[in-house]
């Protein structure tokens, strides 16, 4: 029962045996003739007779054989697989170290580096560096394109147009604007002024996007090292300073280009461009929509001012441009330096400050003295708030514009100065600094642990070589062992 595994049951079963004793050795039997004692003891024997083929040292043998065979076949892959990336690993490593140059090689050594370096570059920003492949992210051009659209394009488009700017400051500026004569119109003056206000504001996310690219140009030198400039320390220190000089030289220009962008654009305002909206269309706009009351208290009534009879006004004119109502700012004026027909000029009455309000008069003129600082009413007319909203619809119309003009010319200026420059001249500049006879010596001299590690490298791959022919001779014998396949 014991050996048929009905009271404690193995994986592979029991297997009875005969040890040979000491009186066989004694004896002088040998093991021959010991394992046919057994194979008669086990055949004979009234318990052991039906079980017999499956017990005996031969029967043992062949379990033990089998199941080593099988442990084979399963571990041999694995540890080949393991063993051939080692030495993959190994000879990458050992390729990296190089044999030594010659002298006669140097220079041909040299161009083959600086050539190979410079490719590497374009290809990284090219999206064609296939080598080291990152699947942490995005690398080289894509991390520019992201820079152009995601991160310089966002940001203007969601730039404000009115961003920083007041109703009291377009007010100021359409009355500054008129000068001294009261308007029939809103002045073209005062949107030029603050429109160019707003559009100098797109400068500095532009010359962000120049040092973020600058950046990702530095990011692009180390992802297009060589192996062999592991080896050259003097020679990697050389190349990356090149490439550094080349880009500080980029940058210079190409800030200047983007603040002449900006220049350009506020050089001419364009206000017959296609896509602008006009001042027909901003005045429609303000009579279907328009401007509603703030709610604030008016101002109490200022104290009339006695006039001068001998240079008073006529009756008739003192109805004055503050009376002008929004049908009439409407429908009579138009919009950037063209009177419409039937608008009369109507002197506007200004205010006149309280005598209490700290302004002092003169006793012998009977006039207040001069302000230093005169700022407009704070509860706007209907005719400012209707200025207003007409200006700052001209201003978003415009602004759309130049942002979208910004945002084409931004991206091709940082390429064409910058990007493609380093590119196209990286050779030719690691040529010009570097290719000299004399320096062959200093770029071309090695670490000083780089001749152990080749040597190290060179035993570690004849370790490994020999190891995959022994496991490849293994697998031989284990077929001519059972060639049929896992042995059962």
């Amino acid at each position: 029962e014991m050996l048929e595994g009905k009271m404690y049951p193995l994986k592979h079963g029991y297997i009875g045996v005969v040890c040979r004793s000491q009186k066989d050795i004694q004896a002088k039997r040998t093991i021959r003739q010991a394992v046919d004692k057994e194979m008669d003891f086990l055949s004979k024997h009234p318990a052991y007779r039906t079980i017999y083929p499956r017990c005996g040292t031969k029967y043992l043998a062949t379990t033990l054989n089998r199941v080593l065979v099988n442990h084979i076949r399963e571990t041999l892959p694995e540890f080949k697989s393991k063993i051939v990336k080692l030495l993959t690993s190994a000879e990458q490593e050992l390729q990296g170290y190089g044999d030594p140059i010659g002298k006669s090689n140097q220079g041909a050594s040299l161009l083959h580096l600086f050539s190979t370096f410079a490719r590497n570059f374009a290809d990284a920003i090219d999206g064609k560096l296939t080598g080291d492949v990152s699947s942490d992210g995005l690398t080289g051009g894509a991390r520019i394109h992201y820079i152009f659209h995601d991160i310089f394009g966002a940001e203007v488009k969601q730039f404000d147009a009115c961003r920083g700017l007041t109703d009291n400051e377009i007010r100021q500026a359409i009355r500054n604007a008129t000068g001294p004569r009261a308007s029939l119109f809103v002045p073209e003056a005062a949107f030029e002024i603050i429109v160019k206000k707003q559009i100098a504001q797109l400068e500095e996310p532009a010359l962000r996007c120049v040092d973020q690219v600058n950046e990702e140009l530095q990011r692009v030198i180390m992802q297009s090292e060589l192996p062999e400039m592991q080896r050259f320390v003097n020679m990697r220190e050389k190349v990356f300073e090149v490439v550094r000089s080349i880009l500080k030289n980029c940058l210079g220009p190409t800030n200047q280009m983007i603040a002449n962008l900006i220049q350009i654009e506020l050089a001419y305002i364009n206000t017959n461009h296609p896509d602008f909206i006009g001042g027909s269309r901003a005045i429609a706009e303000a009579r279907d929509h328009p401007p509603v009351p703030t709610g604030q208290i008016p101002p109490p009534p200022q104290p009339p001012v006695v006039p001068n009879r001998a240079t008073s006004p006529p009756a008739e004119n003192e109805g004055g441009g503050g009376a002008m109502n929004m049908s009439a700012l409407l429908n009579g004026f138009s919009i950037f330096g063209k009177k419409a027909e039937g608008v009369v000029d109507v002197p506007r009455r200004h205010a006149v400050s309280d005598p209490n309000d700290g302004v002092e008069f003169t006793a012998r003129q009977g006039m207040m003295s001069m302000p230093a600082v005169i700022m407009p009413n704070p509860v706007p007319t209907e005719r400012e708030r209707c200025e207003m909203k007409i200006i700052k619809s001209l201003i978003y119309s415009y602004f759309n514009i130049v942002k979208k003009n910004i945002m084409d010319a931004v991206p091709k200026t940082i390429m064409y100065f910058m990007v493609n420059t380093a590119k196209e001249n990286l050779h030719r500049e690691l040529v010009k600094h570097l290719y000299r006879e004399e320096m062959y010596p200093v770029l071309l001299q090695e670490h000083d642990d780089i001749g152990v590690r080749r040597k190290r490298c060179h035993e570690m791959i004849q370790v490994l070589r020999k190891a995959l022919e022994m496991l490849n001779s293994l697998r031989d014998q284990s077929d001519q062992f059972c060639p049929s396949g896992r042995v059962t």
